[in-house]
């Protein structure tokens, strides 16, 4: 029964995941374009939206029922609202020792699909991750360790300019006034904003006439522009990338102090569990069982 409705389930999750990120990133954009921020506080304003995460717990009622929808979500993701899809972090909270033995021993006719499940949820077990982070040499680790702090700061600057794009657009928007007809541009190398002329299926760097009080508008409000639109989404999907990528690098960064340090005993739990309340904080979807989850 349950796998006959796991279509609907992984509809009902996408919905609520994308209210969710929906909320959130209004919020984000909404912070990163308001008085005046700097570029480098872009950070600072990840962490105080952080509470507001979109964030689901997945409880199901076994083994088998949590690795089909897991792994539905995994290699399908989610439907973004404009024809995309995405696909949102996902841990299992399950421990992975014996993960699925049962169920597969017992429909010997699905085995082949059943142990793919199995196999793609086991490399999204919260362990399994940890184990990855644990098990690279010191010079894996300072090889990752400059990768990503090469692509969060490529990722940092990226958003910056993003950012600073949509400030001019916002700007120009709210100083002048458009016709019908008309639209407001950010150029995508220097970052200044142009005007269009649908009319006359024209473009100039100086704004229109502003319409008199009694004549239309273009655009009632800012958020109808499309521009806005698109350069709203790419903020968002920016600053994302980099808090991803930041999470990235503060659990290598975890592993690197730990070997440097040789931890064992109480110091290696000391470092896996900062890596699984980091991994478990950057997850947005966390799966487990009705009898397992209250084992975290």
């Amino acid at each position: 029964a349950f796998v006959g409705k796991s279509t609907t389930l992984v509809g009902i999750l996408n919905a609520l995941h994308l209210r969710n990120c929906n909320f959130y990133y209004r919020e984000l954009v909404g912070a990163l374009c308001a008085g005046r921020h700097a570029q480098t506080d872009l950070l600072t304003i990840l962490e105080s939206l952080s509470s507001q995460l979109p964030r689901l717990l997945v409880l199901c009622p076994s083994h088998s029922a949590l690795d089909l929808l897991l792994v539905k979500i995994a290699t399908g993701g989610f439907a973004d609202g404009s024809g995309g899809r995405y696909f949102p972090p996902l841990v299992r909270l399950i421990r992975s020792v014996g993960v699925g033995v049962g169920e597969e021993s017992a429909n010997a006719g699905a085995g082949r699909g059943r142990r793919g499940a199995v196999k793609t949820a086991f490399g999204l077990d919260l362990d399994t991750q940890i184990s990855k982070y644990l098990s690279l040499s010191p010079q894996d680790l300072d090889r990752q360790i400059r990768k990503t702090e090469e692509e969060v700061a490529r990722r940092l600057k990226e958003v910056g300019w993003t950012r600073g794009a949509l400030l001019h657009l916002i700007r120009a928007f709210n100083a002048h006034p458009l016709p019908r007809g008309w639209e407001v541009r950010v150029n995508l190398e220097g970052g200044g904003a142009y005007w269009v002329d649908h009319n006359l299926k024209t473009t100039s760097p100086h704004p229109p006439p502003a319409p008199a009080p009694d004549q239309p508008r273009a655009y009632a409000r800012l958020s109808d522009l499309p521009e806005h639109a698109a350069l709203s989404a790419r903020l968002a999907q920016g600053a994302e990338e980099v808090r991803k990528v930041r999470g990235e690098l503060n659990r290598l960064m975890t592993c690197k102090k730990a070997k440097a340090q040789k931890g064992r005993g109480a110091a290696g739990e000391d470092v896996r569990s900062a890596l699984e309340f980091s991994l478990l904080f950057d997850a947005q979807l966390i799966f487990s069982t009705l009898n397992s989850a209250g084992g975290y």
